[in-house]
């Protein structure tokens, strides 16, 4: 798949957002885009069709930033990932950017397959929390007023 050179418009072109990177063929395939950062994506069953995930070399262990819906295609990716850290290394903690479920659905099973801490604010953590008990139709309600 050919690299994305503008995914964004802008008023002018130099100030488009650009993807260095081409998208991997095959979810949780890394690419490394820094010294230390892996990329990677995860799937999604709904456009955009794919999430991306991080992991950042963390002492003897990575940082997963964002983990996916909590679903078994998703887990079976993280599996995959996993199996393919360099370095040996697994996944020591993670960091969770906000309460979208593509994002953090998977967080409490990538926290207990791993035994890694998770990293949240307290004010995203707390939405999550509060839709997951919210019946599905209130939380729906709720949804729309954001």
């Amino acid at each position: 798949m050919a690299a994305h050179t503008r995914i964004m418009s802008a008023e002018r072109a130099d100030d488009a957002v650009r993807i260095p990177h081409a998208a991997p063929a095959v979810f949780g395939t890394l690419v490394e885009v820094a010294p230390g950062i892996l990329w990677a994506q995860l799937p999604l069953p709904y456009q955009p069709g794919s999430v991306n995930t991080y992991l950042i070399a963390d002492g003897d262990g990575w940082c997963a930033v964002d983990a996916g819906l909590n679903d078994d295609e998703t887990k079976a990716v993280w599996e995959r990932i996993a199996d393919a850290l360099p370095g040996r290394r697994k996944i020591s903690s993670v960091l969770i950017t906000h309460w979208h479920s593509d994002h953090s659905g998977a967080a409490g099973w990538l926290c207990e397959r791993f035994a890694a801490p998770l990293m949240m604010s307290e004010a995203e953590y707390l939405k999550t929390m509060s839709l997951e008990f919210f019946p599905r139709t209130a939380a729906g309600e709720v949804e729309r007023r954001f």
